[in-house]
């Protein structure tokens, strides 16, 4: 549900980097958005992904042809692992999509913002995404949701190991699952630059919960690089 305007912030505290935003593609499957994003990521670039966009990012760096050098990871999933899950998942997704479509944005925002994995997240931090959120246009919201569900995306799990770019995967440490899968992250990499950053009382939205020390691990990161 966000925009690329929620890391102009971010951005703008790089600024020693060139960078562009890019919105998440609205094709009709998962596959044909990760291509999308290949097309429009210039070559030698690091990708740079929160959430869902995390996957996405991971999603384009595995290509055969990825343009990426480098990648960071933020509170993402590289996938489900099993059929119950994914069947549990893809009925809870599709849930919040039929939500969308029947009930008000302020509705619909407020819950989503109650679930489990935001429990750690500041009030303050949660107000102001359904704020910002409830001013963004949702008609494409639904169809996301089902066509970019973890239900229906491919388990990076496997490949992460023929990964060789250096990964930076940063999570929460009050967010519990999301801090063990970014650890679990680095230790299937292939490149000795990898690294984990783990936030003390930081949990899901890092990039709002902690925005300084994430662009300073994010410039250490890149730093390595050239």
């Amino acid at each position: 549900m966000g925009l690329a305007c929620d890391f102009d912030k971010l951005r703008s505290e790089l600024s020693g980097y060139d960078s562009i935003g890019l919105e998440i593609p609205t094709a009709d499957s998962w596959q044909d958005n990760i291509h999308i994003l290949a097309d429009a990521v210039p070559q030698n670039s690091v990708l740079i992904g929160y959430s869902m966009g995390a996957r996405l990012a991971l999603g384009t760096s595995l290509l055969a042809n990825s343009q990426s050098i480098g990648l960071v990871l933020i509170s993402g999933n590289p996938g489900l692992e099993s059929d119950s899950h994914r069947k549990q998942r893809w009925q809870a997704d599709q849930k919040w999509a039929q939500r969308i479509e029947s009930e008000s944005k302020a509705s619909f925002l407020r819950d989503w913002y109650e679930q489990d994995v935001f429990s750690h997240t500041p009030i303050a931090v949660r107000s102001d995404e359904i704020i910002r959120k409830s001013t963004y246009c949702s008609e494409a919201w639904p169809k996301v949701m089902r066509v970019n569900s973890i239900a229906k995306q491919p388990n990076y799990w496997p490949e992460i190991e023929n990964l060789n770019i250096p990964v930076l995967a940063v999570a929460g440490e009050a967010d519990e699952k999301y801090a063990k899968i970014a650890v679990r992250c680095i230790k299937r990499s292939q490149s000795p630059l990898s690294r984990v950053k783990i936030f003390t009382e930081c949990g899901h939205v890092v990039h709002r919960e902690q925005p300084g020390k994430l662009t300073d691990s994010i410039r250490e990161y890149l730093s390595c690089l050239r």
